[in-house]
């Protein structure tokens, strides 16, 4: 065999065992996709099946707004949008749609950045009940800085990171506005917090 037929022989080979690499990446690629999709699927089957089907998916639940920011989340199933602009912003949603959030975006059902109002049946069916025992109400968050000291550094002890967060970013709205003035409650949420709030007046 001459030189320049070993050559071209080689080249096929070279370019066979390319093609070959390149199939495999992208059969990897596409393994991981289908697991990943096949991952979110059994998510929420099993957050449905926890309760079993005692909940209708088609339910209607008021969701509210926990921070201070605008919330949106849009819905890769149905394509609906729903938008909370700032702390108390309310909008209904279905039961599906929070299960469909809960498995892909857990955060803002666990931390929490939303809270389900007024209907305990949906918030253990989407497990949430240990996360509910802990956080402030709404109303609780707004008189949560006329509590004593004492009641202020035990809520603050047990409450979710998402509210946290809020109280942390509420807290320095009334620094700056002299709502909040007594220095003992502002060091204690800078100690709990671990913000600065008296740099801030």
């Amino acid at each position: 065999m001459s030189n320049e037929k070993k050559e071209i022989k080689n080249e096929i080979n070279e370019l066979k065992n390319n093609e070959l690499e390149v199939y495999n990446d992208l059969k990897e690629k596409m393994r991981e996709e289908l697991l990943e999709e096949l991952k979110n699927e059994m998510v929420e089957k099993n957050t449905s099946i926890n309760i079993g089907n005692k909940i209708d998916r088609n339910k209607m639940v008021k969701i509210r707004n926990v921070t201070n920011g605008t919330l949106a989340w849009g819905s890769p199933k149905t394509n609906a949008e729903f938008i909370l602009e700032g702390f108390g912003t309310s909008e209904w949603i279905e039961v599906s749609e929070l299960i469909t959030m809960k498995s892909r975006h857990p955060r803002i059902l666990t931390e929490p950045w939303i809270i389900i109002e007024d209907d305990m049946e949906v918030v253990e069916f989407l497990g949430l009940k240990k996360v509910y025992d802990k956080i402030l109400s709404v109303d609780e968050l707004q008189s949560f800085f006329k509590k004593s000291i004492k009641d202020m550094e035990n809520a603050l002890n047990v409450i979710p990171n998402g509210l946290k967060t809020l109280i942390a970013s509420r807290a320095l709205q009334m620094v700056v506005s002299e709502e909040l003035t007594d220095t003992r409650k502002i060091k204690l949420l800078e100690r709990t917090l671990k913000i600065k709030l008296l740099e801030n007046i």
